[in-house]
């Protein structure tokens, strides 16, 4: 055991039995259970409203990471380089394959669950979230770089895919804003989850629990639902049998509202994943881009025809046809 762990770990009062390494973190076997040890870069009082919101779930009947404070009460340990970390009281449990479709639905149906029980609790978590802020800011850094490449002379491969596709993009990106601001119907703020992906879904003999509630805030559920679809299906060839499948299980749980639809729809119409490509070439160094960021622009071109299909499919339960 290191002794940068145990410097985080004298400070709760419990016996250690075993630490090992998982993702970023560490797990804990102690006399009270399976803990969750990580470096943290939020705030005491940040993670006193997580707790708040955890709580409640917990009182629901919710199986959900929790907190635990250390010894004198707080909830961040530092260790002696003076890094700050949390503990979490932990689960047993794989987490939900991206690529089985069994996973995928009872992940679905988790978020419902997940969603019924944060619509009860009344609480506003900032940052509160519009998306057609987030659009119009977007759209803005697209047509800035848009503006410098069609200026320079001399272009590499990375730059030259950007200028042959950024049209489309920055149209879809416009087009998403514009509808959501003029939409007749949109959702009820509620408490979201704000990283629910299949890395925060453990899946048990004996049951389900959902962690990685960092980015806890007030949003809409529509959010939730689109981050987990949105990486399920592009390891899935945009399969639009299993989009369709695993909004059926979420809706079956917890029907969605026209404006549900319509921003999830939006959310799919927006191009995240190319806006996220020309916000790292924008703010990293021009004379070099890695070859991963490269194939990355081409694998989006070559799901294209895929994502068009699902947008289809979304498109007519909007009150945009």
């Amino acid at each position: 055991m290191s002794e940068r762990g145990m410097a985080v770990l004298d400070q709760y009062d419990f016996e250690v039995f075993r630490i090992s390494r998982t993702r970023g973190a560490m797990l804990v076997e102690t006399g009270e259970g399976l803990k969750h040890m990580a470096e943290c870069d939020r705030t005491e009082r940040r993670i006193g409203v997580e707790q708040q919101v955890l709580e409640a779930l917990h009182e629901s009947g919710f199986p959900a990471e929790r907190y635990v404070a250390n010894k004198e009460g707080g909830w961040l340990s530092k260790d002696e380089y003076q890094k700050p970390h949390v503990l979490k009281d932990w689960f047993e449990g794989r987490e939900c394959s991206a690529r089985d479709e069994r996973d995928c639905q009872e992940a679905v149906a988790i978020l419902a669950r997940l969603h019924l029980a944060l619509q009860q609790i009344d609480m506003v978590v900032e940052p509160v979230y519009d998306p057609g802020e987030v659009w119009q800011k977007h759209n803005r850094e697209m047509s800035h770089v848009r503006k410098y490449l069609q200026g320079k002379k001399s272009k590499m491969q990375f730059e030259r895919i950007i200028l042959e596709s950024v049209n489309g993009y920055l149209q879809q990106g416009k087009q998403a804003a514009a509808l959501w601001e003029n939409s007749e119907a949109k959702p009820k703020h509620q408490l979201c989850h704000g990283n629910y992906t299949y890395h925060n879904v453990l899946l048990g003999i004996t049951g389900f629990a959902v962690t990685g509630f960092s980015s806890l805030h007030t949003g809409y559920r529509a959010e939730d639902l689109y981050h987990f679809m949105r990486k399920v299906l592009e390891k899935n060839h945009w399969s639009l049998r299993l989009g369709a499948k695993m909004l059926e299980t979420y809706n079956r749980i917890f029907p969605m509202g026209q404006g549900d639809w319509n921003l999830l729809y939006l959310l799919f119409l927006y191009p995240e994943k190319y806006w996220k490509q020309l916000n790292y070439y924008n703010n990293t160094r021009k004379n070099w881009i890695s070859d991963r960021n490269r194939d990355k622009l081409e694998l989006l071109e070559q799901q294209k025809d895929g994502r068009d299909a699902f947008l289809a499919y979304l498109l007519e339960r909007t009150e945009f046809t």
